[in-house]
Parts: C-alpha cells; sequence; structure tokens
C-alpha cells in the first residue's frame, strides 16, 4: 500500500475523525519486515497510552510479536531515535507530563500520597476539591492524586463537562485522579477539580503561599 496509500486510508475512514498532520516514521532502505513494525506499533501505542498527552486510537491493538534479543535491541535503538525526532519537530507525544520524575525531589503528599514537590509545584484546595499540579509548555498538568468536587455548579463551563466525560477512566471511585492529566491552561485545571468557574491563575498557588499570577507578575518584574 505504500505511506501515501495508508494515509488516504485514513483519510477516507470517517471513525477517524478530521486530522491536519500525519508523522511517518520509515528506513531509508525499507528493511522493517512485517513482525518489526508491529513491534514497533506495539512499543509507541503503549508509550503514547503511558504518558496520557494524546488519545490513541487504534482499532486493532497491535501484536508484540516474537523477535531475537538481537533484533529487539535494535528496534529499541530505532523506537529511542524516533521518540527524539519526533520530540524535535515539536510533538511532544512521549515526554512524560509530569518531567520532574527522573529527577529527586523532597516529597508532598496529597491525602498521603506521596508525590514530587519543588519550586514548580503548584497546590489546589477548594469547593470541596483538592489537587497537585505543574504549569508546563502545553498548559497546566493535574497530577495523580489530585481529588475533584463531583458536583457541578450551574454555571460551570460546558468544556468541564467534556473533559470529565473525556478522562471519567481516569477518575476512580472516589473522585481520585488516577494519572496526569494535561489541561490548556490554569483555568481549565482549576474548573475540572473544581465543577465551577474559575480563575486557575488565582486558584493554584505554590508551597510558599504565591498564586500563580503573582509569579508570573514577579518574573515580568524581574
Amino acid at each position: 500500500m505504500g505511506v501515501l496509500g495508508r494515509i488516504k486510508e485514513h483519510i477516507r475512514d470517517e471513525t477517524k475523525g478530521y486530522f491536519t498532520h500525519a508523522i511517518v516514521i520509515t528506513t531509508s532502505n525499507n528493511s522493517l519486515g512485517a513482525t518489526e513494525i508491529s513491534y514497533l506499533e506495539n512499543a509507541l501505542c503503549n508509550k503514547a497510552r503511558e504518558v496520557g498527552r494524546v488519545n490513541v486510537d487504534n482499532g486493532d491493538t497491535p501484536l508484540r510479536g516474537t523477535i531475537s534479543e538481537e533484533k529487539e535491541a535494535e528496534l529499541q535503538e530505532f523506537i529511542s531515535y524516533a521518540e527524539l525526532a519526533i520530540g524535535a519537530l515539536g510533538y511532544r507525544l512521549f515526554e512524560p507530563l509530569d518531567n520532574r520524575q527522573n529527577s529527586p525531589t523532597p516529597s508532598a503528599q496529597i491525602d498521603g500520597k506521596e508525590r514530587a514537590d519543588d519550586d514548580s509545584a503548584f497546590f489546589l484546595e477548594a469547593r470541596g476539591a483538592k489537587g497537585q499540579g505543574l504549569s508546563n509548555a502545553d498548559g497546566f498538568v493535574v497530577l495523580s492524586g489530585s481529588k475533584l468536587r463531583t458536583e457541578l455548579t450551574a454555571s460551570c463551563p460546558e468544556s468541564v463537562y467534556r473533559d470529565r466525560a473525556r478522562h471519567a477512566e481516569q477518575i476512580g471511585s472516589d473522585n481520585e485522579i488516577l494519572r496526569d492529566l494535561q489541561f490548556p491552561s490554569p483555568s481549565a485545571a482549576a474548573q475540572f477539580l473544581m465543577g465551577a468557574s474559575a480563575n486557575g491563575r488565582t486558584a493554584w498557588v505554590s508551597a510558599a503561599g504565591a498564586t500563580l499570577k503573582d509569579l508570573e507578575e514577579q518574573s515580568l518584574d524581574e
């Protein structure tokens, strides 16, 4: 079928929805066989699901396949290069939402559960919601262990209904967030937890008690 044929197939597939970008990963000598391609698809799909930056819409679960240790080492090197190249293009599909996870830091707790804590962490406690988050290049991340308020106010933005439906599988029975969740802004993150309209720049505060707004203005002054 070839790469172009595969893209055309997705365009014609009404279940895929509208998209504007496609990333193609290939080799210069067409050296990958069906087993190697299946292994790579399995690894990259699982990594994207684990990171949680995007929704993985794959009709079939790719099989890992059986390959030799030597071939696996070769494909893992290919995966590392692919992640680096995709990231260099500006697509952070495989970059952890909490990029502090590999750095030793002091710890804070959300209802007895430790999370990494440093000067970049923000906290929210209002309307029965309690959470911890991080500001990043894509907006704001609500960290796992945070708890949302179940009731929604009459003035709750429509986006909150959509976000809670979209992340339903990541909300536990006790209203606890089961994994880190990315939002486009601090306000979207705060509203998701609080179930109400909120200004995220004042709702999120640092461990020292400074609001996100205060720190942004201080940074501009400096």
